[in-house]
């Protein structure tokens, strides 16, 4: 019983000290909270949109004046005058084929225009002579006829044999392959005593005074900015690291390989002893597509780094635009009209001059309490 009555009153300690504990801290004042510091964010001032942007490509040169030359005529190679890296002049043969066979077929024309030249002789004097007895009304008309109708056949006979004497002569002389410009051997494909086809490629050359381009491999996404007749700058590094100035002659209509379309440009002042397929960095000045659309229905726009909006839907982008008075940012929605390498172009609220977020904008919210980074009383280091 005794220690029955100790427990209890132990127990009865213990809830009172709980109890004054619980009052105690009802008592107490609940501690502040304090509020959350302004976010330092980067910022960027908009900038106004430039009339054209830069893209750097790769390309390669080539002789302005070039050709696959190749046989009119089919036969056998007798004759290779030239080797890769020869040069020639114009008119130099370059290879020969074997022409016994078209001398024969030569022979066999002229021996046929000779027969024809003396049967239309034969028949021209069989008509002077009938067109004089009919004069005196010793051959019937009939008979005038018939020597007249001789004569324009055999006449005709020998135009059509002159025709074919004179394809087997140039298909003789195109037995012979003459250079047509001066130039250099840029690859030989034929051999002596290999069959050769009439349009099969035997050489490829390239001439000395034609020039050098640069072609260059542009994307489906900007051949449209690309036009005839620009200048651009094209650095050639195994030459000089000092640019060229190229103007474009050619812009192709058909895709390559890879949906990509091939832009040829000669180069104004070409260095001298350059070699075809050398590596070559073209800086292309594009129009901008803000350029280039209609002044009636372009929006303003204007330029912003890509790090400084979120995309949202479609074509639409949320940029923070930094309010002064209020030290908070605002979002601001934009359409993007064109993405450039590190840089936007936009269209909507913004104004050239304004502030925006240029760094961590997703962790951003409207009205946001921020601050400037290198704002305030600069700190130095005593």
């Amino acid at each position: 019983m005794t220690h029955y009555l100790k427990r209890v009153q132990a127990t009865n300690t213990i809830f009172v000290a709980c109890a004054a504990i619980t009052l105690l801290s009802a008592c107490r004042p609940e501690p502040e909270i304090e509020a959350t510091p302004p976010r330092p964010i980067a910022t960027v001032t908009v900038e106004p949109t430039s009339g054209r942007t830069a893209r750097i490509l790769a390309g390669t040169t080539r002789a302005g004046q070039r050709a696959d030359v190749s046989f009119e005529v089919p036969g056998l190679v007798e004759m290779v005058r030239v080797d890769e890296g020869d040069t020639f002049k114009a008119g130099d043969v370059l290879a020969q084929l074997n022409s016994r066979s078209l001398q024969l077929v030569v022979d066999q024309r002229e021996s046929e225009v000779r027969e024809a030249r003396a049967a239309l002789e034969e028949a021209q004097q069989d008509f002077s002579r009938k067109r004089r007895l009919n004069e005196r009304g010793w051959v019937a008309d009939a008979g005038l006829e018939t020597a007249t109708a001789q004569r324009d056949t055999a006449r005709s006979r020998l135009e059509s044999l002159q025709a074919r004497l004179k394809r087997a002569q140039k298909d003789l002389a195109d037995a012979v392959l003459r250079a047509p410009y001066d130039g250099v051997v840029a690859a030989r494909r034929i051999e002596p005593s290999q069959q050769v086809t009439p349009g099969q490629t035997v050489f490829e050359i390239q001439g000395v005074d034609g020039g050098l381009e640069v072609a260059i491999s542009v994307s489906e996404t900007l051949i449209d900015r690309v036009r005839r007749g620009t200048k651009h700058s094209i650095r050639i590094p195994a030459i000089s690291e000092t640019p060229f100035q190229g103007i474009v002659t050619e812009v192709s209509t058909q895709a390559s390989v890879g949906s990509s379309y091939t832009v040829t440009m000669r180069l104004l002042e070409p260095p001298k002893n350059v070699r075809s397929g050398v590596t070559a960095e073209v800086r292309l000045e594009l129009e901008s597509m803000a350029q280039r659309a209609d002044a009636a229905t372009d929006p303003a726009t204007v330029r912003i780094p890509i790090s400084a909006f979120v995309p949202a839907d479609a074509n639409r982008a949320n940029v923070f635009k930094y309010e002064t008075e209020t030290k908070t940012v605002a979002r601001v929605s934009v359409e993007v009209v064109e993405l450039l390498e590190n840089d936007a172009v936009v269209s909507g609220s913004l104004a050239v001059g304004d502030l925006i977020a240029s760094k961590g904008v997703a962790f951003l919210s409207d009205g946001q309490a921020v601050k400037k980074l290198g704002a305030g009383v600069a700190r130095y280091n005593p």
